[in-house]
């Protein structure tokens, strides 16, 4: 009984985002970065459903699906996607970005910093790929537990001068993407620096090979191609079809890789199968967050979220592994995605956390209001929301890192708004 209950309700949710997605294209002639977004929970409802009709369920997740966390859930997401929904994408007439000089100098500098980054890790990339080619199960595995045991372990990023490189190269990392697109959009481009632009995408790329993470290959990778269908009516109709054949060819190798990792962790682990581990990675938030985050047994304070502001109020930093200590009497901890609203409830109680998530909402309603076209300001903050409603596994911007990121955003955002630094008009090209 409970679990035919249980698939009435996840199928009632999944109809929730297809109504959705149909309401959203009434409104729009073209499929957007908007239109795109929405479906991309659909097919997560979908694999929920899948994977909570899976034999291996049980041992993930709890037997029984609840109807209000699912509503809770697809309520804030629906409040959250507001900003992106109030472009109105298919009238928008110009974007602006930097002026050539400008966009030059921020492409190269990020350019740059993603090669020191990849350079420092150049030894962890060669193990990595090495491993990856013998295609050997124990050895990826090994390689993952690894990186993550001094991932959980470490805190803050170095001294002096390693950690500077390390804010810097996170910021490229973060940044990577949108400086892609900008740059792709301006008149004349130089050979130099579209390759240190690229660099900014590989890194997250080579990282991910480097610790054998499917999150750090796959999280870039779904922003960006999000980010084209909102930066492809500017582009010029040939470069459009340059990428689509480009994108093609590299999709093909990160699929691969992603399907490598895959399949070594279920050999090692010999419980599940790789068709379930698969669903599990994209469609198990939600049922983490119906099954825990309304109920966890108390709040991280910001733990997660604003780590940065806990520090600078005097609370000591932790790592990883202190930190599933400290809150180990919750019911769930860090190690499992419960998508970005169960970040939020998980850091601030499901009020707060639902009020915080609202205001975040309300502060980019704002921030995007526009006539027919967009302010580089105003890109920035787009790049900021798509990154902000694409993480179905894990909220964006988090840790110290992330904190900094998004401090980063709205200063580079002030500067432009009040014409510190100049910008330039690009007009749409194709419908």
């Amino acid at each position: 009984m409970a679990k035919e209950l249980g698939n009435i309700i996840l199928i009632s949710y999944s109809c929730l985002w297809f109504i959705f997605l149909l309401w959203y294209k009434s409104k729009n002639q073209r499929f957007t970065l908007g239109y795109f977004l929405i479906a991309l929970y659909c097919i997560l409802s979908l694999l929920t459903i899948y994977v909570f009709n899976s034999e291996f369920r049980p041992l993930y997740y709890e037997p029984d699906v609840q109807i209000f966390p699912l509503i809770y859930l697809f309520g804030i997401m629906f409040v959250t996607f507001l900003p992106i929904i109030q472009l109105h994408e298919d009238k928008l007439l110009y974007l602006r970005i930097p002026e050539e000089a400008t966009n030059n100098y921020i492409c190269s500098f990020f350019g740059m910093f993603s090669l020191f980054e990849i350079i420092i890790m150049l030894p962890e990339i060669r193990e990595g790929m090495i491993i990856m080619m013998s295609s050997n199960a124990d050895s990826i595995t090994d390689l993952y537990v690894d990186m993550t045991h001094s991932r959980m372990e470490k805190v803050g990023g170095g001294s002096g001068l390693i950690s500077i490189i390390g804010v810097i190269s996170n910021l490229s990392l973060l940044i990577g993407p949108l400086i892609f697109y900008q740059y792709l959009l301006q008149k004349n481009r130089s050979c130099f620096v579209m390759f240190l632009t690229t660099l900014t995408l590989i890194q997250g790329f080579l990282t991910g090979i480097a610790e054998a993470s499917r999150c750090k290959i796959a999280a870039s990778v779904f922003v960006l191609t999000l980010l084209f269908f909102f930066f492809k009516p500017f582009l010029e109709r040939k470069l459009v079809v340059k990428l689509k054949k480009i994108s093609l060819i590299i999709g093909g190798v990160i699929v691969s890789l992603l399907l490598i990792i895959t399949f070594a962790r279920v050999a090692s682990v010999n419980k599940v199968s790789s068709t379930f581990n698969i669903a599990r990675y994209l469609g198990g938030s939600t049922l983490v967050f119906d099954n825990y985050c309304l109920d966890a047994g108390g709040d991280r304070g910001g733990y997660k979220t604003i780590p940065l502001v806990n520090s600078l109020l005097g609370e000591k930093e932790m790592n990883e592994s202190e930190s599933r200590f400290k809150f180990s009497y919750m019911k769930i901890d860090n190690s499992r995605f419960c998508t970005y609203v169960g970040d939020y409830v998980l850091d601030y109680g499901p009020i707060l956390g639902a009020f915080v998530l609202i205001v975040i909402s309300c502060l980019f309603l704002i921030l995007l209001r526009h006539n027919h076209g967009l302010s580089y300001s105003q890109v920035i903050y787009v790049y900021m929301v798509t990154r902000f409603c694409s993480a179905y596994y894990q909220a964006a911007f988090t840790g110290i890192g992330g904190n900094i990121a998004i401090l980063f955003f709205f200063i580079l955002a002030f500067s432009f708004s009040n014409q510190i630094l100049k910008s330039q008009i690009i007009y749409r090209k194709q419908n």
